[in-house]
């Protein structure tokens, strides 16, 4: 056993090279209490004085670089894995989320401090060495099925009762069909699962019979016209475009238009680009001696 040598006078299993993380199990109990061995415990006032000064000190002096010797030395001991074994108490975890609520409320009164916490964070430039770090630390906590499980739950909770503005889900679409267009790859991944669905298939197949090697499936983001990735391109010389519609994700309850209007500003969105396009709903394909006719005469116009 030696003495602990941040000078708490705390007896420690190994050296300064392990430091806290190998206390004895006495010692453990003492902080889990905020009890220490050779200190008398500081009133609120006093601690609220030290951390003023603390914070003056920082304000006054230029540590940028005791800073920056903090920060490698932190991310060396994340990369050794030294915190990867270490196990909260019960206690020590309780004084955690007391911790966060009261920074929380302190956060409240002082609104500056966010906006300055971005700031610094938009002026920060990151390597290309720490986002590849940071990438491969979500990674692996993205692999564990109970993180992945616990941050849906948190999602879901968090977005229950919540209505998105039009303005948003706008920019959320873009960025979407951004990604898409921009990364092939992604777009490949994605269509993996899944595209084309069974009702895609049902009318691949009906275009097939009626117009064999004529139209193509394209609604695995191999085409667009503009932002529009349609579900089917005539490929025999032709500018027209068929779209299927589900009834429940472009109904009225999803898009908040009637379901002509939304029709009728998908076919104008082609029509800009020289584009004909019609629309076939999910219930019209149960009803397929009508849907023959409807698909040969936007076939034949």
């Amino acid at each position: 056993m030696n003495y602990c040598k941040c000078g708490c006078g705390a007896l420690v299993k190994g050296t300064w090279k392990q430091g806290h993380y190998s206390r004895s199990e006495e010692h453990k109990k003492m902080l889990a209490l905020k009890v220490h061995p050779n200190q008398p415990s500081c009133s609120e006032e006093k601690k609220k004085k030290i951390a003023k000064s603390v914070s003056e000190d920082w304000k006054k002096h230029d540590y940028s670089e005791r800073k920056k010797k903090i920060s490698e030395s932190v991310r060396k001991r994340w990369e050794e894995g030294v915190f990867d074994n270490v196990k909260w108490s019960e206690e020590g975890l309780e004084s955690q989320r007391e911790n966060g609520k009261r920074l929380a409320e302190e956060k409240k009164k002082h609104p500056e401090w966010e906006e300055k916490r971005l700031e610094a964070i938009k002026n920060r430039e990151i390597t290309d060495e720490e986002r590849e770090r940071m990438a491969e630390r979500l990674r692996q906590r993205w692999a564990d099925p109970e993180v992945r499980a616990e941050i849906s739950r948190k999602i879901s909770e968090s977005s229950r009762g919540k209505h998105l503005s039009d303005e948003h889900k706008e920019n959320v679409r873009r960025g979407i069909i951004k990604k898409f267009m921009d990364d092939p790859d992604y777009a490949r991944r994605v269509a993996a699962h899944d595209i084309p669905n069974k009702k895609e298939k049902r009318l691949l197949k009906l275009l097939d019979e009626l117009f064999p090697n004529q139209y193509k499936f394209t609604g695995d983001f191999s085409f667009w016209v503009d932002k529009q990735n349609p579900d089917f391109v005539n490929c025999n010389g032709q500018k027209k475009v068929i779209e299927h519609f589900g009834d429940y994700y472009h109904g009225e309850e999803k898009t908040g238009k009637p379901n002509a209007i939304h029709e009728e500003e998908r076919k104008a969105k082609y029509g800009e680009f020289g584009f004909d396009c019609l629309v076939v709903w999910e219930h019209e394909l149960e009803n397929e001696e009508e849907l023959r006719k409807k698909l040969i005469e936007f076939h034949n116009e």
